[in-house]
């Protein structure tokens, strides 16, 4: 067993650990099996949430504090407040490791979520089961991870695609409905059009 530390710079605070389990599964050289994550901490929690997301821990502890808000009006709910949440997003965490790898999908990294910081050290013990790589053997990472995520990246593709195809339909047949507004070749004019300068003048009689 091994201790993983974080810090929280708010009260309510989350921290990527995704690189700290990576380099444990690396310095174990664990080839198949489980790691567990779990906390001492009374108020912090650990999930999966989506590292890409520059938004992902402002809605999620949003989310978190219109289910269990810290304060009701005017009235503190209570020091209890920061371990039921931590306990609702839960204070440990099973992972699993195939061929070396952790198998997390594209959106998903490993978080540790403080409601009660700020504060420096916080602990998370880290513990595995399973088999060990050879001497001399390299991790390869899970064939099925790699296809599942391969299949997502292409999803993701094809929908940018789609999307990126609806507004140019949509930005063209708002062309052809308002060519006043676009010049012979095709650039925009509204701008220029709505400068006060260029704006009809108010008739004031």
């Amino acid at each position: 067993m091994k201790i993983i530390k974080f810090s929280s710079t708010q009260f309510e605070d989350m921290a990527n650990i995704t690189s700290q389990v990576y380099e444990y599964v690396k310095d174990e050289r664990i080839k198949d099996g489980e790691i567990l994550l779990q906390t001492p901490e009374s108020s912090v929690g650990i999930t999966l949430a989506d590292p890409k997301n520059k938004d992902m821990t402002k809605d999620y502890l949003k989310a978190l504090d219109h289910a269990f808000p810290r304060f009701n009006g005017m009235q503190y709910t209570g020091p209890s407040t920061p371990g039921i949440k931590a306990a609702m997003v839960g204070q440990s965490l099973r992972l699993t490791v195939h061929e070396g790898s952790l198998v997390l999908g594209l959106h998903q990294g490993i978080f540790a979520a403080d409601f009660g910081g700020p504060k420096k050290d916080r602990m998370i013990f880290i513990s595995h089961v399973g088999s060990i790589l050879k001497p001399g053997e390299k991790a390869k990472g899970s064939p099925l991870l790699k296809a599942y995520n391969q299949k997502i990246t292409e999803e993701e593709r094809k929908t940018k695609e789609e999307e990126k195809k609806m507004i140019e339909d949509m930005r063209r047949e708002y062309r052809e409905q308002h060519p006043e507004y676009f010049k012979n070749d095709g650039k925009s004019i509204l701008k220029e059009h709505m400068k006060p300068e260029n704006r009809p003048k108010k008739d004031n009689k």
